[in-house]
């Protein structure tokens, strides 16, 4: 079976079509194949007699939809199945094209067909080698397409004609598809040879760049060589100056660690005197905190006293008149008078006691904000002394780092003077045996041929010296024409491997684009969805704010019904205000009329404070009612809450059993295509 939904397939079809039709559509994806343009344009290359530009006006003809489009392309493809090619379109179950399908749910399946179909018409077309010369696929492309055209040749029925001309016909068709497979082959091969021998030449072209930038810089390494020695000279002299100044820097930073430790021991002793003083404000203010409730209760005890003062003031002023029996109770109010007096001059020396204490404390305050601001001080300076500390280690580890590099520099030259001493030593011996012989067997040497000799040999250890230069920097060379060869290895591994990533993206961004489509289709319609529910919850919103208006006329109800409740109380605390008043009156004349009446003024007392009690009762019950109130404001509120948050909860479970849902069928989908 043929898969018509193969990315691959589609992708070479439309590269087809970018051929045929030119550079006008070369930046053309597969996705503008909906458009519908490039197969029209095509269609005209392929027979300007059939498909005339009557054809593409009939096309274009008021702006039709996508699947109006479509249907007049396939309609017009069958009449040339039918007029040119004697094959009968409409009566083939299997390579009938449904127009609906492409326009409106953008089908690859039947896009495929139209495309095998257009290019069944090419291959069977007498212009068959001029619109497929550069037309050449995959393997695997290849063999899908020589299926489905041996397909199309045997599903697609013949149209009624003679037996003679049905034979010529197949017989031609049969021809044209065997030269037109042949000329594609053909094409792969020769563009195969063609790519392998570019790479070649870019290969010949990259050694010959390489081996003259081997040439370059081997000549400018035998100049760095030389320029090496003399630069080793002046880095022993930096060395040296190097040395003194870490000497320098070695003691400049044993001085610094020296006063870092004092600033630090002083620190110390200044966080401690602060933790000092701390701990003594802190129990300066819990005296203070105690001191206050103190003072606060001397002030209750004061003004209950003052209270009970006037009381004894008014007694007194009710019992001047009253007989000698009552001398008792004055002789207890008096006592009670004394001790209140007493306890009042003792409130007022707590009250200077409490002032010279709030002396004190304004004055640690000021003692621990000065010391606050010699903390902050000295902290400033130990982090600059820190700061300048790091500075001097790290201009200690650049230097050591210097060092370090002068060193191996001087051993290199240090090993570099001892060959050269052996290769001297060498040959002098060499040139002491040679002389020594001469003596021996020409005494009557003149001078100047020993002058001579010496000139040679030191000529011999220069050139000596040169070849053994050259022999390392050519040893030196052969070492990175290795590893640059081991590179160039590396870096066309890296070349298969990048091609290869490459056609991977573009087949799956091919697949992207096919499941974008069907993603934003999928989309639309959760748009379309999602616009119902909202309307459907403005509907429910409306509901809900006239049951919130209901309730809150109820609640302006209850709040009206409090107001009545709380009024009714008042005057009833007033009557009981005015009764009150009444028996004190009633108790001052009883007072006054009878001395011995004190059996008939504890009952009025008694009946005051069982007003008193009602009253505090009412009191309560009040307090009751606006907590009821409360609660049922809050509980109105909390109903509606809830009720918006079960709303949006079962909204949200909907929304996304809709999601899962799509995203089952669209993976059913995309396994479906893939299989």
């Amino acid at each position: 079976m043929i898969n018509l939904g193969d990315d691959m397939l589609i992708v070479s079809l439309q590269q087809w079509m970018v051929q045929v039709a030119g550079s006008k559509y070369a930046q053309t994806t597969p996705e503008d194949l909906f458009d519908g343009r490039l197969i029209v344009s095509v269609l005209r290359i392929l027979d300007r007699t059939f498909f005339d530009e009557e054809f593409d006006d009939a096309v274009y003809e008021g702006k039709p939809d996508k699947s109006v489009l479509f249907l007049r392309i396939c309609t017009k493809l069958a009449e040339y199945y039918e007029v040119i090619m004697h094959r009968d379109l409409y009566n083939s179950p299997t390579w009938n094209v449904n127009a609906a399908k492409i326009g409106r749910l953008l089908d690859v399946n039947e896009l495929t067909k139209l495309l095998l179909l257009i290019l069944a018409a090419a291959t069977s077309n007498p212009k068959a080698n001029e619109l497929l010369k550069e037309f050449s696929p995959s393997h695997n492309v290849r063999d899908d397409l020589s299926k489905a055209l041996s397909d199309i040749d045997g599903r697609i029925p013949r149209r009624r004609q003679s037996l003679r001309n049905e034979e010529f016909e197949a017989s031609q068709v049969e021809l044209n598809r065997s030269e037109v497979l042949t000329i594609v082959t053909e094409n792969h091969k020769l563009k195969s040879r063609l790519a392998e021998m570019e790479r070649t030449i870019i290969l010949m072209q990259e050694k010959n760049a390489k081996l003259c930038d081997e040439a370059e810089s081997s000549k400018g390494k035998i100049e760095d060589m030389i320029n090496v020695s003399i630069e080793s000279d002046k880095l022993t002299q930096k060395l040296k100056s190097y040395q003194d100044e870490m000497k320098r820097v070695f003691n400049d930073m044993e001085k610094l660690e020296m006063e870092n430790s004092k600033l630090i021991r002083e620190r110390k002793a200044i966080n401690d005197a602060l933790n000092e003083q701390n701990a003594q404000t802190k129990a300066v203010s819990s005296e203070m905190r105690t001191l206050k409730d103190n003072y606060e209760s001397l002030q209750s005890k004061h003004y209950q006293l003052e209270r009970e003062r006037g009381e004894a003031n008014n007694l007194r002023e009710k019992y001047k008149n009253a007989e000698p029996s009552n001398c008792s109770e004055l002789n207890f109010l008096k006592q009670k008078l004394n001790h209140y007096v007493g306890e009042i001059s003792d409130n007022e020396i707590q009250k200077q006691k409490n002032s010279n204490l709030k002396v004190q404390l304004s004055t640690l305050k000021s003692q621990i904000e000065k010391s606050e601001d010699l903390l902050e001080r000295e902290t400033d300076r130990c982090n600059k002394i820190y700061l300048e500390l790091l500075e001097e280690r790290e201009k200690v580890q650049e230097l050591g780092e210097q060092l370090s590099i002068l060193k191996e520099v001087n051993q290199k030259l240090q090993e570099s003077k001892c060959q050269s001493d052996k290769t001297i030593e060498e040959f002098d011996a060499e040139f002491n045996l040679s002389v020594l012989s001469e003596r021996r067997e020409s005494v009557h040497m003149q001078d100047e041929l020993l002058s001579s000799v010496t000139d040679e040999n030191a000529e011999l250890k220069k050139k000596l010296a040169k070849a053994e230069n050259d022999v390392k920097s050519t040893e030196c060379l052969s070492r990175e024409l290795e590893n640059e060869k081991m590179k160039c290895d590396a870096l066309k591994e890296r070349l298969k491997v990048a091609e290869k990533g490459l056609e991977d993206v573009g087949t799956s961004t091919d697949r992207q684009l096919v499941n974008a489509n069907i993603q934003n289709e999928e989309k639309n319609l959760t748009i379309q969805s999602l616009e119902d529910k909202l309307s459907k919850m403005e509907k429910q919103a409306d509901e809900r704010t006239s049951k919130i208006l209901d309730l809150e006329s109820t609640c302006d109800e209850l709040s009206k019904v409090k107001t009545s409740t709380h009024a009714r109380f008042e005057k009833g605390i007033s009557d009981a205000r005015h009764v009150i008043e009444m028996y004190e009156s009633f108790m001052s004349t009883i007072i006054s009329q009878d001395g011995e009446s004190f059996r008939d003024i504890e009952a009025l007392r008694n009946k005051i404070k069982c007003y008193e009690r009602n009253i505090q009762y009412l009191e309560k019950k009040q307090k009751q009612m606006q907590a009821l109130v409360e609660q049922e404001q809050r509980l109105i509120t909390g109903n509606y809450y809830e009720m918006c948050f079960n709303l949006s909860r079962q909204l949200t479970k909907d929304d996304i059993r809709t999601f899962m849902d799509k995203q089952i069928k669209r993976i059913a989908f995309i396994d479906a295509g893939e299989r």
